[in-house]
């Protein structure tokens, strides 16, 4: 399993960080923080790249969100976010209260995929400046890469 370190702030870090260990969002929730947190902060970040002449863009999907920074003949840095659906564990609160509703029975997750795959962790409720700030080490990590490459 891919451990990535937690966003933190001076204040709210750790309370950020156990929400999402202790909560089990629906798929509406997690989309809305795809639509909104997650495209800002790929927005954001999208705008500072190009200001540095570098090509970038947002694709939306269907229960995803990518951006992809193209390098020329070079691979092309892509940071996407998916919405994925799990079973609720047997231990969760959710799950007592409503044994009978299959949908309650299920929670999701808004996962980091790489070009190279799923990364293993889930980054739902973390602040845009947090998402920001993964999406610009797993870049720094893809310079690395292409820098090994040549």
């Amino acid at each position: 399993m891919n451990l990535m370190p937690y966003p933190t702030d001076a204040d709210g870090g750790w309370k950020e960080r156990l929400s999402t260990v202790i909560r089990f969002p629906n798929g509406s929730t997690v989309q809305q923080f795809l639509d909104t947190t997650v495209c800002q902060a790929m927005e954001n970040v999208k705008a500072e790249l190009e200001k540095n002449h570098v090509d970038a863009e947002i694709i939306s999907a269907a229960r995803k969100l990518s951006l992809s920074v193209q390098h020329g003949t070079e691979h092309s840095f892509i940071y996407a976010v998916k919405r994925v659906k799990y079973q609720q564990p047997s231990f969760s609160l959710d799950n007592e209260e409503s044994e009978d509703d299959d949908e309650e029975q299920n929670y999701y997750r808004a996962e980091v995929h790489l070009a190279e795959g799923g990364q293993d962790y889930d980054i739902m409720g973390w602040s845009k400046q947090a998402v920001i700030n993964d999406i610009i080490d797993q870049y720094q990590k893809h310079q690395h890469f292409l820098h090994l490459l040549r």
